[in-house]
């Protein structure tokens, strides 16, 4: 079996990665998974400490977690961040409107080595006086104050988000927008949803990566939103999923939800500049010869005035969609990933551009890091192969989350964080297995070990930008 990259080189056109065949990711994760083994074994060992406190809270009346106020907010600032007297000033609106006690008093992250976060995300975060710590965290903050991996920690037990721009004043028009769409007495959004997902021609195998994505996770869910959750499904795929078929349809319409399943652009070889404005950008629909700017849609292509997906969520299965790590987790897999040609990770414009339209989205769904699927030599295998159930599972779980239950973005979201640990747990007791000679590297086993990393991967690097406690506002299901 092949696993597929999905991301294009801004410089060349071409694929980030060529197709990599699972046993040679497989044996590669083996060999990664040994040096790392202790790292594993920090990140499932200290969280049972976590676990016991959060049990004695557990023991209390469990809060209404799809209700902010009542299951707790908060939000959290990096202590040397220069900004956080100003993001503190811009954030006690929406603090208040959370119910927050104390709007004034955030948590507040030290630096400190990788090794130590359970044990600050202990002491600072899980209370030890049988009180419950709020459920909903908003990190405010680039991730070189606060890292992605800390942040990927903090949401195997807590709804987490986060928002960092590149001004004040957009942050200000956020919490602004927030507050106007929630107390509005309509909502601003239809029973509709977008779904784009262009499929890309071949190139030296049967199907491109978009292939599948479009087939196997997009169109499905599609189907889903329209037959069962009371919701009109626009659907823009293969041909149809150019760039300008995406913006006419963000514009003419008035969606809840748009999913976007693509490839997404990547600037290795570019200046740190390029890289910012440019990873993590679109790909739409194209021919090979079709000039950049005709199918790449990035924060260039928004306005700041305009009005684009008023109050929706924007769901970005792609590359790089959410942000770039300065070291990929699939450096091990193909030396393409070994140099990013970054120092440090970075938020992608896209998402920055959006949240901050006066007029715009609320919440924000994506990827740090390449993103992959899973290619079949028989589509057959499609339908029945558990990992691609496994992989596909929890993005449907989460849409259902959002359409249908109309749980905040950070709930919805809950269910692939928290299997980070349990992932990481696996992995860790599989080498330990292998060590001891309980099991062996076989063909199967090396597959397993790859199909088990990606989803790790996933449960780490999909990450929610904006209010973890933002939810949708739609109008009520029509009756009959």
């Amino acid at each position: 079996m092949n696993i597929l990259g999905m991301g294009i080189d801004y410089t060349t056109g071409n694929l980030l990665c060529e197709a990599i065949d699972d046993q040679i990711a497989g044996r590669e994760t083996v060999r990664a998974l040994y040096r790392a083994h202790d790292r594993l074994l920090a990140l499932t060992t200290v969280p049972r400490d976590v676990a016991l406190l959060r049990e004695k809270a557990r023991r209390l009346p469990s809060p209404d977690y799809g209700d902010p106020r009542a299951a707790g907010w908060t939000y959290l600032l990096a202590a040397d961040d220069p900004a956080r007297a100003a993001i503190t000033e811009i954030i006690q609106p929406l603090a208040r409107h959370r119910g927050m006690p104390h709007p004034e008093a955030p948590l507040i992250y030290a630096r400190g080595a990788e090794e130590d976060w359970w044990r600050w995300i202990e002491h600072n975060y899980v209370t030890r006086d049988l009180t419950r710590p709020p459920f909903y965290v908003l990190i405010i903050g680039d991730p070189d104050h606060v890292p992605f991996r800390f942040q990927a920690l903090l949401q195997t037990i807590a709804a987490t988000g986060r928002l960092h721009f590149d001004s004040p004043d957009d942050l200000q028009s956020y919490v602004t927008k927030v507050l106007r769409l929630e107390n509005a007495p309509e909502p601003a959004v239809e029973r509709e949803a977008i779904f784009f997902a262009p499929q890309l021609p071949p190139r030296g195998l049967d199907h491109d990566a978009t292939y599948y994505s479009r087939r196997f996770l997009a169109e499905p869910i599609a189907r889903l939103v329209g037959c069962e959750y009371g919701f009109v499904p626009h659907v823009l795929s293969g041909d149809r999923a150019t760039k300008e078929a995406l913006l006419a349809t963000m514009r003419a319409t008035r969606p809840a939800l748009v999913f976007v399943a693509s490839h997404g652009m990547v600037a290795p070889a570019e200046p740190p500049d390029v890289q910012r404005r440019v990873n993590g950008a679109i790909c739409c629909q194209h021919n090979r010869d079709e000039p950049r700017e005709r199918w790449l849609l990035s924060a260039a292509d928004i306005a700041r005035d305009q009005y684009i997906l008023d109050g929706a969520i924007l769901f970005q299965f792609t590359c790089f969609g959410y942000g770039t790590p300065a070291r990929s987790e699939y450096a091990h897999w193909t030396p393409l990933l070994e140099e990013l040609n970054t120092d440090t990770d970075f938020i992608a414009a896209l998402p920055q551009r959006l949240l901050a339209l006066p007029h715009g989205p609320v919440g924000f769904i994506g990827h740090v890091d390449a993103a992959w699927v899973c290619g079949f030599h028989d589509e057959g295998q499609a339908s029945d192969n558990e990992h691609w159930e496994a992989r596909v599972a929890p993005f449907a779980m989460t849409v259902r989350h959002l359409l249908h239950d109309l749980q905040p973005v950070g709930q919805a979201m809950a269910p692939i964080g928290q299997r980070y640990v349990a992932l990481n747990s696996k992995l860790a007791d599989d080498i330990d297995r292998l060590r001891r000679g309980d099991i062996y590297e076989t063909p199967d086993f090396r597959a397993k070990q790859a199909q088990a990393y990606i989803l790790r991967n996933d449960a780490q690097n999909y990450m929610v930008f904006g209010d973890p406690a933002v939810q949708l506002q739609v109008p009520a299901a029509a009756s009959g």
